[in-house]
């Protein structure tokens, strides 16, 4: 009988990250909700199919967004985004986490699809 060893795929960082599960559930870190997030209680879900990029535009606004989901414990946030990964064919079979950068003049948070960590 040979052991395998289980190395845990959590990744701590105090970049701002955001982390797309296999589920359809986009998860942002505690460094992306303090920075980006804070104040807001929706997001747009944006894609640009040219560059491969995502974009997450905070917003309180109720029309055509989704929810941020707030876990107090940990400052993370979650967005079930399944419809939206799955319509541009972008859900991923296995976690993958993006630096989240900040586009200042569209103000969305941006993950390169082509760089995952």
């Amino acid at each position: 009988m040979a052991f395998e060893t289980f190395i845990p795929r959590k990744m701590v960082t105090g970049k701002p990250m955001v982390t797309i599960l296999p589920v359809g559930v986009l998860w942002i870190n505690p460094a992306t909700t303090t920075k980006y997030f804070k104040g807001f209680s929706r997001t747009f879900l944006l894609y640009d199919r040219e560059r491969r990029v995502v974009g997450l535009k905070p917003t309180n606004e109720e029309k055509h967004t989704l929810s941020v989901s707030r876990s107090k414990a940990r400052n993370s946030t979650t967005v079930a985004g399944r419809g939206f990964l799955e319509y541009f064919k972008i859900l991923p079979k296995e976690r993958k986490s993006y630096e989240a950068t900040w586009n200042s003049k569209e103000k969305v948070v941006e993950l390169d699809l082509n760089i995952s960590l």
